[in-house]
This record gives structure tokens, C-alpha cells and sequence, in this order.
């Protein structure tokens, strides 16, 4: 399996740096955060949910063949959202904080667009309840969306803050609680 050999080449910062992209940016924002919360306020993209069609994520063409009442719904019920990156800002530096470093736009991989948002600034509350885990149901033949704390502790299995913490500190120059901001 060329993925074994992948991850045994690669250094401890690039296996960091894979696991709080894959699902536990979320631990990280929130480590981060609130180590000083001051300086580095969150922020998330969240992304509209598609339950009950063949696509995980409402595509922004099918988005917008909705009628006006169902746009709203999506764009107004948490419930029809799924976390896709969560972030901080410096506010010393207005850089956007992630786990592959320091931006200085928002760090996300893919445009915003009419189905993808940012939030900022938000509370780690509004992570947690927007974590989402996404299964193909075989008998219904749709996509199974759950999400909240229970996703979030099924996600993070096995991270915990002080260890995001030092993985900021260590690779990110995350710095401690200010007197006060330059």
C-alpha cells in the first residue's frame, strides 16, 4: 500500500498537519482559540447538506433550481449545514490560522460559492453542532447525516486539545494570552 510508505516517509508535522485536516481542523480552531481567545477569534465554512439525494453536498446548479421558500430553508436552518474547514484569525497579524500554516485569505481549498459560507466569528458551540458525518444508507438509498456532539467526539477520537495546542504552538507560532494587542 503505497499510503503506509507515504505516511512512514513522511515527517511528524505532515502527519499532524493530515489528521487536523481530516475532520479535526475543528479541535484545533478551538484549542487555539481558546488558549487566547482575544487574539485569535474563530471562524468556520460550512457547506449546505443534500439529504436525501445522491450527492453529499447541494451542488450550487441544483441549488439553484430550488424554489425561493426552499433556498431559505437551507440558507437559514442550521440543520441543512455541515462543517467543511474551521479556521482562526490573528488579529495581531490578520493572517487566517489552520493546521497547514498561516494565509493570508480565508484557508479553504475550494471558491465560496452560492451552497459554501464562511461564519465569522463564531464559538465553539457553533463547531461542535455543525461537525457532520455523512453514511450511505443501503436500504433507503440515500445518504445518512447525523451531526453535533456526538459526531464531534466520534471525529476527534483520540486528539484532544493540549495535544492541538501543542501542535499550534510548535509548528503554527501560536502565542499566549496578550497584555493587550499591537
Amino acid at each position: 500500500m503505497r499510503f503506509k510508505e507515504i505516511i512512514a516517509e513522511a515527517t511528524e508535522r505532515e502527519v499532524q498537519q493530515a489528521v487536523y485536516m481530516e475532520g479535526q481542523c475543528g479541535v484545533l480552531a478551538i484549542a487555539i482559540h481558546q488558549y487566547n481567545p482575544q487574539r485569535y477569534p474563530m471562524g468556520y465554512v460550512y457547506e449546505y447538506n443534500a439529504p436525501g439525494t445522491s450527492d453529499i453536498w447541494l451542488d450550487p446548479e441544483e441549488y439553484k433550481t430550488l424554489s425561493d421558500s426552499e433556498q431559505q430553508e437551507y440558507m437559514y436552518n442550521y440543520q441543512n449545514w455541515g462543517l467543511v474547514h474551521a479556521y482562526v484569525l490573528d488579529q495581531k497579524t490578520g493572517e487566517c490560522i489552520d493546521a497547514r500554516g498561516r494565509h493570508n485569505k480565508l484557508p479553504t481549498a475550494f471558491p465560496l460559492n452560492l451552497t459554501r459560507k464562511n461564519k465569522f466569528p463564531c464559538e465553539w458551540e457553533d463547531i461542535v453542532r455543525l461537525t457532520t458525518d455523512m453514511e450511505w444508507d443501503e436500504t433507503a438509498e440515500e445518504w445518512k447525516v447525523t451531526r453535533g456532539l456526538d459526531v464531534y467526539l466520534k471525529i476527534t477520537q483520540g486528539i484532544n486539545k493540549n495535544q492541538a495546542l501543542e501542535y499550534a504552538i510548535k509548528y503554527l507560532g501560536i502565542e499566549p494570552v496578550d497584555k493587550q494587542l499591537k
